[in-house]
This record gives C-alpha cells, structure tokens and sequence, in this order.
C-alpha cells in the first residue's frame, strides 16, 4: 500500500502545478464581501486585475423608445455593470449631439424640455475612480414617436393694468394641451374674427407678445382694448386655437409734488449734515423711486435725505429737485424750483428778520 499513497501525492503535486497563477475570485456576497463560499462558482479574475479591484463591464439603458411627452418624461434607467456585481459608486454623464435634450435625475434618464418625435443620439459615461475600464462610454439612439395632440385652450393670467410705458406686462399666456404640457408651437395677435369668436382683435396693434407675456406696445392710454391671442401648432388638432381677451387699461398714478420736511437751515450748516428730508406724494400707490437735486456743489442726496455737500454760508439757495419712478406716468417729476433760506449766522448790520442778531440791531436803532 505504500506505493499508492506515494502515487496519489504525485498526481495532487502534477495537478497543482499545472493550475494558473492567476488568483481567483467569487461573486460579491452579502455586503459587498468577497470570498469563498460551497454554493458559489469561482472563476479568474479578469487580466491585470487584482483581489479588490473594481471593473466596469458595461453600460446599459433599460429602454430607448417613448412616446413624445412633457418635460422630465421618463426614458429608462441607466445601469453599469461590474466586476465583482453591484460595486458600481461613480458618477453618470451624458455627451453627444442630442444630450441638450435629456438629462440624468440619478440613474434616470429623462427629456429635458419638450422633446419632439424624432430620432436622438446621445452617449452616457460612466466614471467611477480607481475602478479598471473608468471612464466607460455607451451610445445609446432614442427614438421618441409622435402622438396625437389637441390644443384645448388658450388663457391670459391677467388682463387689467395701469397705463405705463411700452412694453408694461399686461400677463402670462398659457396654451392647455392634451395630452398636458405639448405646446411646442407659436403665439401670435391675429386680426382674423373666425380665429377669436367674432372679436376681430381690432385694437392688437396697442400690443406685442414678448415670448410667452402679453405687454402694451406704445403707451396706450386709459381704456378698454379687444385682442385675439392665436395658438399655432402644427399637426395639433385644433390649431390654430384664438381667445378673445377685453385688456383693461386704468390711469395711471402720478407724482403730485416733492416736499421738503423743512425749509430752512442755519447759516454755516457744515457738508454731510442733512438739511431736510424729501417726500414724493402721489395720486395712488406709493414712491419706491430716488431723488436727484441740481447744485450738486452745495447739496447731495442720501436715500431720501437732502444733505448739505459744502458749508452753507449764503442766506439762501434756490434748488430744483426731481423725483423718478417708472411707476409713474409723470416720472421724472420736478416741481417749481424751492428755495432753501438760512438762519442766524453773524450779524451784518441789515435788517434780516430770519437772523438772530436782528434784536440787537433793532434795540440799537430804537
């Protein structure tokens, strides 16, 4: 018996030599451990790689066809492979010519905007640090197909204002769809009565639309004005869509006057003291506007407080002042030019009633 035992060491020692050096791995198990287990199949770890070390295998979209949709529709989910399973802890990111047209939400893919139906080219990346095959690059083509749209209605977020210079936002236009948010088409005024139910838009040219907002064009006046607003898309059923719109247009409110708290101020009041404080009544509303004052060598503004810039020696200055805010269909408004008088100061020998000084002199004539 002996010679069979040592025959069956020779053939264990003949076999072990003739494995590969390679060390060998298992698939990853709870916890992300790697190891050796009796249920699991081992095999070599890929070429040039060692125990621990992570490999991206593949990148892969879970579907690439949909139908044409609102903004953040749902194409399908991006998963990267690896070797061991699951280690996956990088980053995504998408390139190509049509990526502007998508955007990852995590693993997500998803439009971006209002993607028409179409065939788009995109790559997603994926980046994982220290991990062998990173970055690892997929194209993906995404076919989006049309689908059967209807324009249900055109609305106006507001249609009242108060008369102001051109360009004054009258409101928001918004164009209902079905299915929900596939407006992709144009917004115009239209002057055709079939368009709008009868209503002519007879009073569009006192109008524009700025992108997606109604705003007066010129500065019409106080009043009532008809428009039709026009919702064009092609291929949409019930394109083109018109809604006639009544815009009101009130008065609107002036600056009435510019105030001084007081009007007088001593004689050799010295530069950065305030002299008064400036207030803007108006017919309705309330001034958020600024000041501005033409001698600009004694006086300066501060906010809303009129300060001396020099000392003020002269008995009095003659200021205008203005007060400005679009807000207000006279702004820029300056009233009547104001003077501003001194107080005390030395005494001159003339009778000035505003000087202190006055009572001597008028004792010594008396």
């Amino acid at each position: 018996m002996r010679w069979v035992a040592v025959l069956a060491g020779l053939l264990f020692a003949t076999a072990a030599a003739a494995q590969p050096a390679t060390p060998l791995y298992g698939p990853v198990g709870a916890g992300g451990a790697i190891g050796p287990s009796p249920s699991r199949t081992y095999g070599l770890l890929p070429s040039g790689a060692s125990v621990g070390t992570i490999t991206l295998n593949s990148v892969a979209l879970s579907n690439n066809s949909i139908t044409a949709g609102p903004s953040g529709s749902v194409v399908g989910t991006v998963s990267v492979a690896t070797t061991p399973g699951g280690e996956f802890s990088g980053s995504l990111a998408l390139s190509g010519a049509d990526a502007a047209s998508f955007q990852l939400v995590g693993p997500t893919l998803e439009t971006s905007g209002v993607v028409g139906a179409g065939t788009y080219h995109i790559t997603v990346t994926a980046t994982q640090a220290g991990a062998t095959g990173s970055p690892l690059a997929q194209a993906e083509t995404i076919t989006i197909s049309s689908v059967p749209i209807t324009l249900a209605s055109v609305t106006l977020s507001n249609n009242s204002i108060a008369a102001g210079p051109t360009g004054t936002v009258v409101g928001a236009i918004g164009v209902t769809t079905s299915p929900p948010g596939l407006f992709t088409g144009s917004l115009s005024l239209s002057n055709s009565a079939g368009g709008c139910n009868g209503v002519n838009g007879a009073d569009n040219a006192s109008f524009q639309i700025a992108v997606a907002n109604l705003e007066t064009s010129g500065t019409p006046g106080a009043g009532t004005y008809q428009v039709c607003l026009l919702a064009t898309q092609a291929g949409a059923t019930g394109s083109p869509l018109g809604q006639a719109e009544t815009i009101t247009i009130t008065s609107a409110p002036t600056i009435t006057a510019i105030n001084l708290s007081i009007s007088t101020y001593p004689i050799g009041t010295t530069s950065g003291t305030t002299v008064a404080t400036l207030t803007a009544p108006t017919s309705s509303g309330s001034f958020g506007g600024t000041f501005s004052v033409d001698d600009t060598t004694h006086f300066a503004i501060s906010g809303s407080n009129l300060n001396a810039a020099a000392t003020l020696s002269a008995s009095s200055y003659n200021i205008n002042l203005t007060a400005t805010d679009v807000a207000f269909s006279n702004s820029p408004y300056t009233p009547p030019t104001k003077t501003l008088t001194g107080t005390g100061g030395a005494c001159d020998n003339t009778l000035k009633f505003n000087e202190a000084c006055n009572s001597q002199y008028l004792g010594g004539v008396l």
